[in-house]
């Protein structure tokens, strides 16, 4: 007579039911983090030991960092023009104009230039790392390597992860060139500022830290795409609507990577290259 309302259990069923289903994802979250971890950790090691596929690396290296190089370049571009425009817009208002080049050449070489680096490769070079190595786990070219007593993080994996890493740190370095060439024709150009001027701010306020900073970066953001690619590939199931999803998968799993490992390299690289 004084126990529970029969209703009561009705309505906290469907709260156990979501916090089930909240710890079994984050769960399974964990447990793709172990996986990729352990995936780049024996990449690593071939890579250490110089034991890896050299060819394999190349074509990769060729494939992620140099065909996609008009889209970084044309990206870097205009970014530049428009963080150009947008500073020496809140710049001039203040009465500051002058200093736009110490701003946006901050800016550009500590974030934007390895943040968007990240993001493009994950755009391109991860989908099409998934779709190679998804390829194969579908056609049993996997297995097949493996019963022939090939390691497959030797011949395709390791190789794939350095040529990730390789173009990020290239291509980071191409972005910032192109970025700053951008914010030289808005400064000079629609600025008004002498060239001479514009390049003397920015010989003085560039500094060595802020160069490395941005390159760590992108570095390390080629190394996630390369691994990120590389896990889902390996774990594609379903055909090809299974591959399609699992490229999906990777493009925003490899971007949502890049932002937030951002964040804590930003913190540690801001101690360590103030």
């Amino acid at each position: 007579m004084g126990g529970k309302p029969r209703g009561a259990s009705l309505v906290t069923l469907p709260w156990i039911h979501g916090v089930n289903r909240l710890g079994s994802g984050i769960l399974q979250s964990l447990a793709r983090v172990g996986e990729a971890t352990r995936l780049a950790g024996r990449s690593l090691l071939c890579v250490a030991r110089f034991s890896f596929s050299l060819r394999k690396m190349i074509d990769e290296l060729a494939r992620i960092g140099a065909k996609p190089q008009w889209i970084i370049m044309t990206t870097a571009f205009f970014v530049g023009m428009a963080l150009a425009v947008q500073v020496a817009f809140e710049l001039q208002r203040m009465g500051f104009g002058i200093n736009l080049a110490n701003i946006m050449t901050v800016a550009l070489l500590r974030e934007l230039a390895p943040v968007f680096t990240g993001l493009l490769l994950a755009g391109f070079a991860g989908a099409g790392i998934t779709a190679e190595l998804g390829g194969m786990t579908l056609t049993s070219q996997v297995e097949a390597l493996r019963m022939l007593s090939l390691d497959v993080t030797r011949h395709f994996i390791a190789p794939i992860c350095l040529a990730a890493t390789i173009a990020g740190f290239c291509l980071t370095a191409v972005f910032d060139l192109v970025g700053l060439a951008g914010g030289y024709i808005v400064g000079t150009r629609e600025l008004g500022i002498p060239l001479a001027t514009f390049h003397a701010a920015t010989k003085d306020v560039l500094a060595f830290s802020d160069l490395a900073c941005g390159l760590i970066k992108g570095t390390v953001f080629g190394a996630i795409v390369g691994i990120v690619g590389c896990y889902f590939g390996m774990k594609v199931t379903g055909g090809v609507r299974g591959l399609a999803d699992a490229t999906i998968r990777c493009v925003v799993t490899a971007m949502v990577a890049v932002l937030v490992s951002d964040y804590f390299l930003t913190k540690g690289l801001l101690g360590l290259l103030p």
